[in-house]
């Protein structure tokens, strides 16, 4: 089935593109990276996957995603404290205000958008979207922190982005066509 094909093929796209930006779209440079919490990355992309899928049928996504925050708070507490112990922290008012708005706020948000829109996706094409995110991150570090603009960057976000739209428009024509052929 050619539709099968596309989306094989613009799921490998924009997965590779991301493995790509990834390994190689640091300021290092290398695919060594050294640091553990970096080697973290991937790792919370495949429970991010598994969160979703979970999370398709959990119920209202303003009172699912309270709770997620709820039980996930301990977790965070303790390894603040932990933190503390390592690093005495320096902290001003602006920026815990920031990191109250960025991690509570909008995070918040974002989860209860993401949830409301789940069970109206195909679990491919909600796993192919989620490839946006660190193309979307890494955007914002071109516009808000003033990170270069490079032929990689351009290159890749080609890839992820064409994968993508192999995937949607492949779903939506497909649709489409079934739409138009029972009328």
């Amino acid at each position: 089935h050619g539709d099968g094909a596309l989306i094989l093929i613009g799921a490998v796209s924009a997965a590779t593109g991301v493995v790509v930006q990834y390994y190689f779209g640091s300021s290092q440079g290398s695919a060594e990276k050294s640091d553990a919490l970096e080697q973290s990355v991937p790792a919370s992309g495949v429970a991010w996957g598994v969160y979703s899928l979970l999370g398709r049928k959990a119920g209202d996504p303003r009172v699912v995603s309270a709770h997620n925050f709820l039980y996930a708070l301990p977790f965070a507490a303790l390894l603040s404290v932990l933190m503390l112990a390592v690093e005495p922290p320096q902290l001003g008012a602006e920026g815990v205000m920031y990191a109250v708005l960025s991690g509570a706020g909008a995070s918040a948000l974002g989860y209860i958008v993401w949830y409301s829109a789940l069970p109206e996706l195909k679990a491919t094409t909600a796993a192919s979207v989620q490839l946006s995110v660190p193309l979307m991150t890494a955007f914002g570090g071109i516009l808000l922190l003033s990170e270069p603009f490079t032929l990689h960057f351009l290159i890749v976000s080609s890839a992820i982005i064409g994968g993508l739209a192999m995937v949607i428009f492949s779903k939506s024509q497909r649709v489409e066509k079934r739409r138009l052929g029972s009328s």
